[in-house]
């Protein structure tokens, strides 16, 4: 896998992060640069997929000799921040975050970061406490990278009508559908590898 500490730039865990360089994971040039929904149980990689296709869209834009030289000299490259990884439940937490005078970013500032990314992933979505303010935000952030037509991939163990129905809405979720087409609508199946892990002793 490339090198993870370019990635961590980008959000991506300390744990996916080894899963990646521990695992050949398998992405198709086809989902790069694009939207996808992928969906399954929990366990089953969907976060490491999302995480893999983030890497080699990354990656695709620097010249692989030039990321030790850049990180160890601390010129980390602009793009590098401008692709984001984010896990729902934590994106929810800045934001509460923001409302505090100490906090460096305010409400705008993340509404920003977030919808202007050239590649999000937005990790999880439905494991959040689903209020009025949180779907909001939300689809405030997916509603303007649609606009845009910037791409997004979206992970959650709900399928799409589970989601409609958690939401109480349907503006997000149709969203989803138009932004990724049928075809980048995805159920990750297998058994969950973290179970695997622990059966083998992992």
């Amino acid at each position: 896998m490339k090198d993870c500490d370019l990635l961590h730039y980008t959000g991506v865990s300390s744990r996916i992060c080894k899963v990646l360089s521990d695992t050949e994971v398998e992405v198709s040039l086809d989902d790069l640069h694009q939207s996808l929904f992928l969906y399954g149980p929990a366990g089953t990689g969907k976060s490491v997929l999302a995480a893999a296709i983030l890497a080699e869209s990354l990656f695709s834009r620097i010249h692989p000799f030039a990321v030790r030289t850049l990180i160890n000299g601390g010129n980390v490259p602009q793009f590098a921040k401008q692709y984001r990884f984010i896990r729902i439940p934590e994106l929810l937490m800045q934001f509460k975050a923001s409302y505090q005078s100490k906090y460096e970013q305010s409400e705008t500032d993340l509404v920003d970061l977030y919808s202007q990314a050239k590649l999000l992933v937005l990790d999880d979505l439905g494991a959040e406490m689903t209020t009025n303010w949180s779907y909001q935000m939300l689809y405030l952030i997916v509603d303007n990278r649609y606009s845009e037509m910037l791409p997004t991939i979206f992970t959650s163990n709900l399928n799409l009508r589970e989601l409609a129905e958690r939401f109480s809405d349907e503006r997000l979720v149709s969203r989803i559908i138009e932004m990724c087409g049928k075809d980048k609508i995805r159920k990750i199946n297998g058994q969950s590898y973290r179970l695997n892990s622990l059966k083998t002793g992992g």
